[in-house]
């Protein structure tokens, strides 16, 4: 996608497993028309929601969200693990340029957070509209092991911290 878009395409990414409504790519891309580069829909920001997600992973993504905020401070954004996200091509592009084309390191649900910082590290202007996650719609089961993934945040920043990327 990114050596055939042009810079002021889009690209979407979201979850498929009926979590993420569609209807709120309509304010993702209002707010995209108004000049940032990454949009993401957020659980956090005013307006935002979540409904059939357990207190103990509502728990560790806030924790996990108020450590990097500390630490790792991306302006506008506020749902760091957020995967809805709406990107401009050219900023992928610059990204891509600037990493050889590897937007992340990371393997597991961690990488959507080490790709937010890379895309901070291009320059990326941010911004976030109200998502209603409905996790008690989700078809199928979740694949994230939450100690895993939990562990893994805590790898990541230890790795950003060390190699002073932030």
């Amino acid at each position: 996608a990114v050596s055939h878009a042009h810079d002021e395409d889009v690209i979407v990414v979201m979850d498929a497993d009926n979590t993420h409504p569609a209807e709120t790519l309509i304010p993702m891309a209002e707010k995209f028309g108004q000049g940032f580069d990454v949009v993401i829909a957020s659980r956090y920001c005013a307006g935002g929601s979540q409904q059939g997600v357990s207190p103990s992973r509502i728990f560790l993504s806030r924790v996990c969200g108020w450590i990097l905020d500390a630490f790792f401070k991306v302006e506008n954004v506020k749902d760091f693990t957020s995967s809805f996200r709406m990107i401009r091509l050219g900023t992928l592009k610059a990204l891509s340029e600037a990493t050889g084309g590897e937007f992340f390191k990371e393997k597991s649900f961690v990488c959507a957070c080490e790709f937010l910082f890379n895309l901070k590290s291009a320059g990326a202007r941010f911004a976030e509209v109200p998502l209603a996650l409905r996790y008690d719609l989700r078809i199928g089961k979740s694949k994230m092991n939450v100690g895993l993934t939990v562990a893994g945040y805590f790898k990541l920043m230890f790795r950003l911290l060390r190699e002073k990327i932030y």
